[in-house]
């Protein structure tokens, strides 16, 4: 679990391991927005008044943090405290799956969701521009910042320069699963397959072939066993559909592969949808 940190120092011990010991364990999602974690390393949110916090040693996740920030689509890295552990800004949000929940979640504009999930594929791109894969990409490890915006975290098992064929260790929620049968593709459809079930669930406020954001296990396995058979949901809006539809196919059958393509098209889609409904994001 994450502590409160009250003063840290930086240590400049690194290491090359690329997976660090921890073994995260799946959770359920439940209502609450303060306490609600999906992986024992996740991100935990209490309502301590200090702005730091930090998560058990993970030697990969530090490497990569120190890689890839300061960057504004991934939570703030402050360092490395005394016992190893990584210290981090805290964000009293919590993460998206809790945010998107609550009781209040249904207040949210979908300009607004449209918005997250712009900035969510941001943070992909630029992890990929870093020759980076997520490898871990869902709604708990990604964090909704003071200021309302998204913050991508957790990179316990991300890669730095993954060979074509290496198998990957991630054992995400099963509905954010790709299917192992894309094989041989560049690894980073990993995230962009992750990205196309957040984008989806944002859109039509439901998992692909559900009816809201709260599955149970054996529902999202159900929802994975579709998928490893390439058997994709629609979006139920057909206006939706009309703007975001082969988006969320290109990605679902991975002929989208990078982080920066998909920023791409995603705004492409996004300026359509706009122009034509006259929409206005938030």
């Amino acid at each position: 679990m994450l502590e409160k940190v009250a003063s840290f120092e930086l240590d400049d011990q690194h290491d090359e391991v690329l997976f660090g010991d921890d073994e995260p364990g799946y959770h359920e999602p439940s209502d609450s927005t303060l306490s609600v974690h999906y992986y024992e390393t996740a991100v935990l949110i209490f309502p301590y008044s200090t702005d730091t916090w930090r998560k058990p040693r993970n030697k990969n996740e530090q490497r990569i943090y120190e890689y890839i920030s300061l960057h504004p689509r991934i939570v703030p890295f402050i360092g490395i405290d005394m016992e190893g552990s990584t210290v981090l800004r805290y964000q009293q949000n919590g993460d998206l799956w809790s945010f998107l929940i609550s009781p209040t979640a249904s207040e949210i504009p979908l300009s607004t969701r449209i918005t997250w999930a712009i900035e969510i594929a941001q943070g992909i791109a630029h992890l990929h521009a870093k020759n980076v894969v997520w490898a871990d990409a869902h709604f708990a490890n990604v964090l909704v910042s003071d200021d309302f915006h998204m913050l991508l975290s957790d990179f316990d098992f991300s890669l730095l320069n993954p060979n074509f064929f290496h198998i990957l260790k991630t054992s995400p929620p099963p509905v954010f699963a790709c299917p192992i049968g894309y094989l041989g593709i560049q690894p980073t459809h990993i995230d962009i397959f992750g990205f196309a079930i957040m984008l989806f669930a944002l859109l039509d406020y439901r998992f692909p072939f559900t009816e809201d954001l709260k599955p149970r296990l054996e529902t999202q396995t159900m929802i994975c066993n579709k998928h490893c058979k390439l058997k994709f949901d629609q979006l139920k809006d057909s206006e939706l559909d009309k703007y975001f539809g082969k988006l969320l196919d290109d990605c679902f059958n991975v002929r989208i592969v990078t982080g920066d393509t998909l920023v791409q098209m995603l705004i492409e889609a996004h300026s359509k949808w706009y122009s034509e409904t006259g929409q206005v994001s938030h």
